[in-house]
């Protein structure tokens, strides 16, 4: 694929990368610097990319793939903050979807910190710190399938908590 094709192929697709950067990191320059990260991953797979079926699904995909590995980087602490209700990282907007993302955003963080122990520990350490399984079983003292249980119980009861809460707005 040469680069013409590139750019009419992908290019059209910045927004919407944009857009999702946008809702995995909560900053505005780090979303951009990742969709650029991603267009240069994508450049430096253009040999390979004549046999992606769907160009949009591939970018998405690389685009996720490049979050989470410059996520990962980042102290526990720091991605943390992000999510932080008090913190000055998020996004600021007087949009109203942005300002009920806010406060969704918010709602979930306490939800989450008022979870018992180990359920909250278990969704920082997967959803935020993204650790895998073993590790967070090892962490925890708990087996895999242990950990896995108590992660789907503390999903499942931060989502009815969260629906109870919304719906009593």
């Amino acid at each position: 694929m040469d680069a013409s094709d590139i750019k009419r192929i992908f290019l059209p697709l910045h927004p919407l990368l944009y857009r999702i950067a946008l809702r995995i990191t909560g900053n505005r320059e780090d979303a951009e610097d990742l969709v650029q990260e991603t267009y240069l991953r994508l450049w430096k797979q253009r040999d390979r990319l004549d046999t992606v079926g769907n160009a949009q699904a591939y970018a998405i995909t690389t685009l996720r793939h490049v979050c989470f590995s410059a996520l990962k980087s980042r102290p526990p602490d720091e991605m943390i903050r992000r999510f932080d209700p008090a913190s000055d990282n998020n996004i600021r907007s007087d949009d109203d979807e942005m300002a009920e993302r806010r406060e969704e955003s918010e709602m979930i963080v306490s939800i989450i910190d008022s979870l018992p122990s180990p359920r909250h520990e278990i969704v920082r350490m997967r959803d935020l710190e993204e650790l895998p399984f073993d590790e967070i079983a090892e962490k925890t003292g708990l087996t895999q399938t242990n950990v896995r249980v108590t992660l789907f119980r503390a999903r499942k009861q931060i989502k009815e908590i969260f629906k109870r809460l919304t719906n009593d707005r």
